[in-house]
């Protein structure tokens, strides 16, 4: 038993479920296994826990476990590590969170004496059934008559690399199962129990296992004559695993066929195993379930096995037919409560004449009705029957994948219906099984579905009103039941323990001495380790009532506490400190505890805050009029534990009046009377207005609602910016992407915004948007510098006067949209970290501004409905990121094969685009992965050339700084800067500046010569005189080439060339170009570029030669 079990105790199966849930296994072995290379929908490599000359070590992504078929080692990734590393179990999972960036969770439950002891059994017994799983496996490959029948009779129904016939006469022929790389077999372990007395009993003893821990595991029992013999016994042995992948039982198939001879064999229950607890094939099934919002149930183990052998890997069953509420919590566990999860059952067709419905069918309709009631959308795939009574079931009737799919899949009332209804039916007997169709229909949450089932029942069976009608009684029956099931928290009857009482809304002693004019009752106690504060109701003797927020101290102190009271009206204490020690005993003692959220958006806790509310689980709740929002809490068995209150003040009556506090709170809210718009409509007509860029924003909001997964893997996340003149739309469409949380936001100021606010802005919401505006490259380098750390989740240092003044960093947990009227190159690290739009159009057409209204229409009533409904599928974003980062990452490398791009740069739009590909089919987006991901490559190679072009300016200005110091350009012979009021050129006509503009005209022939010669003084790479000329046509700041000829001085070695036009008469002599023009002052901005000149003590107008 490992020694450090009370850590392992203390990780919440949270936690446990987190890691599994993101430890992906190619991301964890690639770090231990090099090469590894594909195999078809797998990976191979050698195998580390062996010396391995032949790749035998299979990574399976789909099931997300790996396996040697050598030495047997593997598992899932925890299993991996704890095996690579050594480790126990509590131990991988601390790695594999740290390792993913997850918060271990701790349990605080106290577990008595007893119940350790237990554990560690436990504990030592997982171990041990580890063993005995390999021993079993072992023994099938043995060279014995009956070991060969056992091996051949798993590898004709399970293996799914052996060769099968299909057909009859004909059309028989040789089918090879899917994916070669995989024995089923082997990857779980299937054994065999030899037929003698004690051939475990012995493996054990040579190994020093404990027999009575194996015996009260049902492992070996004892015989008559008082020695321990084997359980099982020529038996094909089946490991049950739990839902983390370890042993804990056995089913065990005999291989003698004998009247009386029960076919399947469990364990029996036992401190490890039960058998209405347990479900099979969790473990494998769990990733492509988390994937699919979907698991497959069939009617026992073999067909499970049978139909993950065929690559059906989200397929479970119960050990038995009936399924348990321990069963349904299991599942609730995996998929996290959410309503997206669906249970397909795929029952055995066994009716008869006599028995029309037949077991298989009844256990369903049984089953099916309890998983609607644990909140599951149900399905069944009925197979049908060959013939009239012979049984069909899963095992015989689905070949493949396709098979499955050919299945027509109903939903669950629907279905039943179909078993219930009968043509014979009286009046009453008809209402009645109607109205017990209904009753699972209104189980759905969604109203939508509820009333398309109802109607579709209707048109297949008549009676549409009946239907409709039956569908309102249920409903009402069931709000019935649940105001009478309401067990409300009654009077407190406890003050007379206090030494006081209450009448008329005062307070007094027990002998009748008055305390106060009001009385207090006690609501939430909102615990934090520096702030804790208390909130009461106080009502007074004229009836006034108030909501008070009080802090300890205030509790505390008798002239806090009245000078408190008293600030909220005509409350009034008159007794002394010990009667408000006693006051507040009673207080204390009868006071629910909360605890106050202060981040908005996503949660550690499993949930997303808004201002209002917390979304979880599919539903979301509202807070009351105190600020407190109920979240119940579930133990591991699926049962509500107890109840989690938080604490959400903005929407507190005692804040109510304070329209200065809570400002970003009272905005973020999910607003009842949202948009009835759809996703993918709302996503159209954002395109209709945007254009592609819609397309990208969209992919942007989707990453950013999981930016804490995709950090995890990334460590790393882009700013979107959106650069484009006044009226282009770009602010628009910052605003239409922050309705997804706010209506009508109001973005930050950049220019106006200090370090402070702009710290506190990105770190008062997690996975949500901010938007921050007015962008322009002469910002402070400070800020600069700030914008830039974003990317790396680098947050502000600053002071907690909370915390002792102790120095804390501001978070960086929401992603930033980033706007303005300048591309934000001044710093190009800046750049390649941000996702680059341009909005260019200004001039919009009447249809134009008619879909852009309407869209706006739509965007100021808010489409925060739409926001949860994207983060419905957070499981299976959790579950597919990775994996999917990795696809896309090689589909966009391959799409730039001819193009060098800065690697921050297509690494970042990667994100973006596997976001995509993981939620667009889920989410009904209206446009394909390819579609998106041609979008993205144009992005990448816009951006990557603007990237590449503000390097190459720079570096060209840099120099040409450099030329005018050593004096390899002179001004008036190769440059001049002129101050005027208009300008024409090839692409502005007689431009007019407002004021007096400075222009820089540069002649590019002239200056390319020289710059090449330049170039190697600097050790800087010289461009080609056509690339120089495509940057400098343009760099930011190019106006065109001047119409109309400018006239230049020839200066050679610092001396003006000049002619005598008469004696003594002397004129420089000039030639004529028509120069590239700049703004001058841009070009400083954006380059450091200072080319002016003093002229002081110099007369300009001395025509004195220096010949």
């Amino acid at each position: 038993m490992p020694s450090d079990f009370q850590t392992f105790i203390m990780i919440s199966n949270r936690t446990i479920e987190q890691v599994l849930n993101r430890a992906n296994i190619v991301d964890v072995v690639s770090e231990y296994v090099h090469p590894l290379n594909k195999s078809g929908v797998n990976y191979k490599g050698l195998c580390p826990f062996h010396s391995d000359h032949n790749p035998s070590f299979i990574i399976s992504p789909s099931k997300n476990i790996c396996h040697c078929f050598v030495c047997g080692k593997g598992g899932t990734p925890v299993n991996f590590i704890m095996q690579e590393e050594g480790m126990t179990f509590p131990e991988a999972i601390r790695f594999l969170a740290k390792k993913y960036d997850i918060e271990v969770e701790e349990d605080k439950t106290q577990y008595t004496d007893e119940q350790i002891k237990e554990r560690k059994k436990k504990e030592a017994m997982y171990i041990i059934y580890d063993a005995v799983a390999k021993f079993y496996r072992e023994q099938i490959k043995v060279d014995t008559p009956k070991a060969k029948a056992a091996l051949a009779y798993v590898n004709k129904r399970w293996n799914s690399r052996i060769e099968t016939t299909e057909g009859h006469g004909k059309l028989k022929k040789i089918v090879k199962r899917e994916d070669e790389d995989r024995d089923f077999t082997e990857i779980k372990e299937i054994g065999y129990a030899p037929d003698s007395w004690d051939t475990l009993v012995q493996f054990a003893k040579a190994k020093g296992y404990d027999l009575k821990l194996m015996e009260a595991a049902g492992l070996i029992q004892m015989s008559k004559r008082g020695n321990y013999i084997d359980f099982f016994r020529d038996r094909i042995m089946i490991p049950v695993t739990d839902r983390w992948g370890r042993v804990i039982a056995f089913t065990a198939r005999t291989m003698v066929e004998e009247p009386g001879m029960m076919k399947y064999l469990n364990n029996r229950d036992s401190f490890m195993f039960h058998k209405g607890a347990e479900i099979f094939g969790l473990d494998i099934a769990r990733t492509v379930a988390l994937r699919e919002g979907k698991v497959y149930c069939v009617e026992g183990a073999p067909d499970a096995m049978k139909l993950q052998s065929l690559g059906i890997d989200n397929t479970i069953a119960a050990l038995g037919t009936a399924w348990t509420l321990e069963h349904f919590a299991k599942l609730k566990q995996l998929f996290g409560h959410t309503a997206n999860a669906t249970i397909c059952w795929i029952p055995d067709s066994d009716q008869t004449p006599l028995n029309p419905i037949g077991p298989g069918f009844a256990a369903v309709m049984k089953n099916g009705r309890t998983a609607m009631e644990n909140g599951f959308r149900v399905t069944v795939k009925e197979i049908k029957q060959k013939s009239k009574g012979v049984k069909a079931d899963a095992d015989s009737a689905i070949t493949s994948k396709a098979a499955l799919k050919e299945i027509e899949e109903e939903d669950f009332p629907v279905w039943y219906a179909s078993k219930v209804l009968d043509k014979d039916d009286n009046t009453t007997e008809r209402t009645e099984k109607i109205k017990d169709v209904c009753s699972l229909v209104i189980l759905i949450d969604d109203e939508y579905t509820q009333n398309a089932l109802i109607e579709k029942l209707g048109n297949k069976y008549g009676g549409k009103n009946i239907w409709r009608s039956a569908q309102k009684q249920a409903i009402k029956d069931r709000e019935r039941r649940k105001a009478e099931a309401i067990s409300k928290r009654g009077d407190i009857d406890l003050l007379k323990n206090y030494g006081f009482y209450e009448e008329h809304n005062c307070c007094y002693s027990s002998k009748g001495d008055q305390w106060s004019n009001f009385t207090m009752k006690p609501l939430f106690h909102i615990k934090d380790p520096y702030n804790s504060k208390r909130i009461y109701k106080l009502v007074n003797v004229n009836h006034e009532e108030a909501l008070v927020e009080m802090k300890e101290a205030e509790m505390n102190s008798l002239q806090n506490f009245r000078e408190r009271v008293g600030s909220m009206g005509n409350f009034r204490w008159k007794a002394g400190p010990v009667e408000l020690s006693a006051l507040g005993d009673y207080l204390y003692d009868n006071t629910e505890t909360a605890t106050e959220i202060k981040q908005l958006g996503w949660n550690q806790s499993g949930f997303f805050v808004w201002g209002n509310g917390i979304f979880k689980d599919g539903k979301f709740m509202k807070v009351d009029d105190y600020g407190i929002c109920r979240i119940d809490r579930y133990d591991d068995n699926g049962n509500i534990k107890g109840t989690d209150n938080y604490y959400l003040p903005a929407m507190s009556k005692i804040y109510t009046e304070r329209k200065d506090m809570f400002k970003f709170e009272r905005l973020f809210i999910f607003d009842d009377n949202h948009s009835s718009i759809s996703l993918p409509d709302y996503s159209r007509m954002m395109a209709t207005v945007f254009g592609d860029n819609a397309k990208v924003g969209l992919m942007f909001l989707f990453a950013t609602l999981f930016r804490d997964i995709i950090v995890s893997y990334t460590k790393n996340f882009p700013i979107l910016n959106l650069f484009g003149p006044k009226g282009s739309g770009k602010s628009e469409f910052g605003h239409t992407l922050m309705s997804f949380f706010i209506k009508n936001n109001t973005p930050l100021n950049i220019q106006n915004a200090t370090i402070a606010a702009l710290a506190d802005a990105i770190a008062q919401c997690s996975d949500a948007l901010v938007h921050i505006d007015e962008y322009k490259n002469n910002i402070d380098p400070v800020k600069i510098e700030f914008l830039k750390g974003l990317y790396d989740g680098t947050g502000r240092s600053r002071m907690n006067m909370d915390l002792d003044k102790k120095r804390e960093i501001t978070s960086v947990d929401s992603a930033v949209i980033l706007s303005g009227q300048e591309m934000p190159t001044v710093d190009i690290a800046l750049f390649s970290r941000t996702i680059y739009l341009t909005f260019d159009t200004t001039v919009h057409d009447r249809e134009a501004k008619q879909r852009f209204n309407e869209l706006a229409v739509i965007r100021k009533m808010g489409v925060s409905h739409l926001t949860n409904e994207i983060l419905s599928h957070r499981t299976e974003f959790e579950n597919e990121f990775y994996q999917t980062y990795n696809e896309v990452s090689s589909d966009i490398a391959a799409g730039l094969q001819s193009n060098e791009v800065e690697d921050r740069i297509w690494r970042d739009w990667s994100v973006l685009l596997a976001t995509y590909k993981v939620l667009g089919e889920k989410l009904n987006m209206p446009w394909s992965y390819n579609e998106m991901k041609t979008i993205t490559i144009d992005g990448i190679v816009r951006q990557n050339k603007e990237c590449a072009a503000s390097n190459e300016m720079g570096t060209f200005w840099d120099v040409f700084q450099y030329m005018k110091e050593i004096g390899y350009i002179y001004e008036g012979s190769d440059y001049k800067i002129k101050y005027i009021d208009s300008l024409s050129t090839n692409l502005i006509k007689d431009r007019k500046f407002p004021t007096t503009t400075a222009i820089l005209m540069i002649r590019p022939k002239k200056i390319i010569l020289q710059y090449k010669r330049a170039a190697k003084l600097t050790d800087s790479k010289a461009m080609n005189e056509r690339s120089i000329r495509f940057y400098l046509q343009t760099s930011p700041g190019f106006l065109g080439s001047k119409y109309g000829a400018e006239r230049f001085k020839i200066i050679t070695d610092g001396v003006t060339k000049k002619k005598e036009i008469a004696a003594g008469k002397w004129i420089d002599i000039e030639q004529t170009d028509h120069p590239f023009c700049f703004y001058y002052d841009t070009l400083k901005d954006k380059f450091g570029l200072n080319l002016e000149t003093t002229t002081e003590g110099v007369d300009e107008d001395d025509d004195t030669p220096f010949l």
